[in-house]
């Protein structure tokens, strides 16, 4: 039902190899916009006319980082669960991870069981109330709490962060998801695929 790591790897280079594709890779976009006919990609490494595009950047893409009061003067560390990658820079600290989805849960764990001094989320973990703001080197809570953690991990989650990329009116709704997507186009050579939002294993088991 689900392919391997090893048969998508496969795909992409049979598909990379095919004739009438050529790849331009680290060619990051910046901007689609609108032309008299097509559409012309800004990208780093230069502007890429074309009278078809097709965004697949996906639903989850660009960090979603909230903002609170004060997070500019927090002494300590602030990142999100994007750029976790294990406990051993934590080792002695106190960490703060907000989010209570399956990212939050498992950094949560991989700290405490890691070596953090402390958690905030059974066990080592502690769970508190939300953030509301922070205030120099302590966290503040919506019951009044305050925390005083090394290091703040954000999982927050993601959003398409499509805004900045499509210059064309009227295809993004208020949350800058596409309004079309699939095989229909949003504008006319302009098409989103990949923006389904599918439920989780735990939806289709509460159903």
């Amino acid at each position: 039902m689900f392919p391997s790591r090893d048969d998508v790897v496969a795909h992409l280079e049979r598909a990379a190899g095919e004739d009438g594709i050529e790849l331009r890779l680290g060619a990051e976009v910046q901007r689609i916009e609108r032309r008299v006919r097509g559409w012309r990609v800004h990208t780093a490494t230069g502007d890429i006319d074309s009278r078809q595009v097709v965004v697949a950047t996906g639903y989850q893409h660009t960090p979603r980082i909230p903002e609170w009061p004060g997070t500019a003067g927090f002494t300590g560390d602030v990142l999100h669960s994007s750029q976790y990658r294990n406990p051993a820079p934590y080792r002695g600290r106190n960490v703060l991870v907000f989010g209570s989805g399956s990212p939050g849960m498992e950094i949560a764990d991989d700290l405490a069981t890691g070596g953090a001094a402390k958690v905030w989320k059974a066990g080592s973990v502690e769970v508190v109330a939300t953030v509301e703001s922070f205030d120099g080197n302590e966290v503040v809570l919506v019951d009044g709490s305050r925390l005083d953690p090394h290091a703040v991990v954000l999982a927050t989650g993601y959003t398409a962060g499509l805004e900045a990329v499509v210059g064309h009116p009227g295809v993004l709704d208020e949350k800058g998801k596409p309004v079309i997507w699939g095989e229909q186009p949003a504008a006319t050579g302009l098409r989103f695929i990949g923006y389904d939002v599918r439920r989780s294993l735990i939806g289709y088991v509460a159903k």
